[in-house]
């Protein structure tokens, strides 16, 4: 007879039965996120979302902060506390059990927190700043901040020659360069560099506007609810004037890159937020000025001008020639920085075809194999051979080819340098300078569109530009108060159509 014991099961033992017994409770199966998709909160005021899953979880997790304020027990899945940031953030929640995890999207939306931060969007303050209080403060003039001295020197970079730097620059009116591979021949304006010249040295190079593009903010394929690719440009728009002091039709933009501090979404609240602040009321209203409104704008363009990126710099031009010659080309130009020797190099205009294309063959044929894309929000694709070494602009024109798709046709060139700045707007080429010193139709209210903007399927009949582009500060802010004006056919557009309605738009 055998005498038989039964041992105490091994620890393995004790786990597979234990791991049977859970199975018989849970399914072994991993966690499933059962909470709601999306919360709102309000700044300052305590905000709680409870994590709940299926599956038994044993731990939690949440991508928090963004926004400032808040923090995950991990125990619980309780995220609370108190925002300190306006805006919407793509929270990543997490559970987790013994089987596996479980991962889902928040959408958590945190407003502002009372009516000394909810306010409209004051475009003079926030958008386009031209008042004279600006212009003619000190930090527009000789050693301030904003003079064109200061922001080529920030170009150039430190121990660089400004003087030699600019004088660089220049000199490219005067010589017929190639142009990044096109074969396109321009003319030589030695009478232009001559202008520039003197200007620089007599100080005729003024500001005539600090602008805030934040509506050239890139989503992939448009869809505002990803993670945005860029965060769209702060610029200087400067004038030329000649000795007398009378204003000269020739502008230049400074077009700056928003650098990111933190996370693409972050920097992007974080920016639409500084930009909106301008407009509170504690800051002044109507034509008054506080020394602490000049405090905020000096910090939010120092962010972008001193540590940004120069994108390009745009010359916008239609000097006479003094010797009584054939009237020159109105036109546009387009010049990067390069580093070593650091220097300002013309480049082809952006999304801007060879003048030459105009009602050619070519120029049908890429717009019916584009067309798709184009109605998509996607830019007109150009080769360098078929890109504008500079941005020709007859009164009145935009871009025209035969038997090409009529609204393609019209997207492509109202996202050109040359349309935007012409026939498609109405307007004569300046949005901004001496022929068009309260602002172009394009920049001051609702334009007659020929097409509607992509991807809209119906008809609008009207575009207005900078409500446009209030309506998108406020939603990239969190303030549901874009704009007191904002009355046009542009209201009932989607955030997503609103944006991908810049897609195409390099400028």
């Amino acid at each position: 007879m055998n005498n038989l014991t039964n041992p105490l099961p091994s620890e393995t033992s004790r786990r597979v039965l234990l791991l049977v017994l859970a199975c018989a409770i849970t399914g072994c199966n991993s966690p499933r996120i059962t909470s709601p998709g999306s919360a709102t909160g309000t700044v300052g005021q305590p905000f709680e979302y409870q994590i709940t899953a299926d599956g038994s979880p044993t731990s939690f997790s949440a991508t928090v902060p963004p926004p400032a304020g808040l923090d995950v027990d991990t125990t619980t899945g309780l995220v609370s506390g108190v925002p300190q940031t306006v805006g919407t953030f793509p929270v990543r929640l997490g559970a987790f059990n013994r089987f596996g995890e479980a991962s889902a999207s928040l959408a958590l939306t945190i407003r502002p927190g009372g009516s000394a931060d909810s306010h409209d969007v004051l475009p003079g303050r926030e958008l386009l700043l031209t008042a004279p209080e600006i212009l003619d403060s000190v930090h527009a003039r000789v050693g301030g901040a904003w003079h064109i001295r200061q922001s080529l020197a920030r170009i150039a970079g430190p121990g660089v020659d400004v003087e030699a730097f600019a004088e660089n620059w220049f000199s490219s009116w005067a010589v017929n360069v190639q142009v990044g591979g096109a074969d396109e021949r321009f003319a030589t304006r030695p009478w232009v560099a001559e202008a520039l010249r003197n200007a620089w040295r007599d100080n005729r190079i003024h500001l005539i506007a600090i602008v805030n593009r934040l509506d050239l903010a890139q989503f992939p394929d448009g869809d505002p609810s990803r993670e945005p690719t860029t965060l769209g440009e702060g610029r200087f728009v400067y004038e030329v004037r000649d000795a007398t002091g009378t204003r000269l039709p020739f502008t230049l933009i400074f077009e700056y890159a928003l650098p990111r501090q933190g996370g693409m979404r972050e920097s992007l609240v974080d920016w639409a937020q500084r930009w909106h602040a301008l407009g509170r009321p504690a800051l002044g209203s109507g034509t008054t000025f506080p020394e602490s409104f000049f405090d905020e704008l000096l910090d939010v363009t120092a962010r972008f001008s001193a540590h940004g990126q120069l994108n390009q710099i745009r010359s916008n031009e239609f000097l006479s020639r003094p010797d009584g010659g054939p009237q020159p080309d109105w036109e546009l130009r387009e010049f990067h920085a390069t580093e070593g020797p650091a220097r300002l190099v013309q480049v082809p205009v952006a999304v801007t075809p060879a003048f030459a294309l105009q009602n050619s063959l070519t120029l049908a044929q890429l717009l019916r194999t584009q067309e798709r894309d184009i109605l998509s929000g996607k830019s007109l694709a150009l080769d360098a051979s078929q890109q504008g070494a500079v941005s020709r602009v007859p009164f009145g024109f935009q871009w025209e080819a035969p038997g090409a798709p009529t609204r393609a046709t019209f997207i492509a060139s109202f996202n050109s340098c040359s349309g935007c700045h012409a026939g498609n707007t109405g307007t004569t080429f300046q949005h901004l300078g001496a022929l068009a010193p309260g602002g172009s139709p394009f920049m001051t209210g609702s334009i007659p569109l020929a097409q509607p903007l992509p991807p809209l399927a119906n008809t609008l009949l009207t575009h207005n530009e900078m409500d446009v582009r209030a309506r998108l500060l406020a939603i990239h802010a969190g303030d549901e108060r874009p704009s007191a004006a904002l009355r046009s056919a542009t209201s009932s557009q989607s955030v997503e159509d609103l944006i991908r309605s810049r897609m195409g738009r390099p400028h």
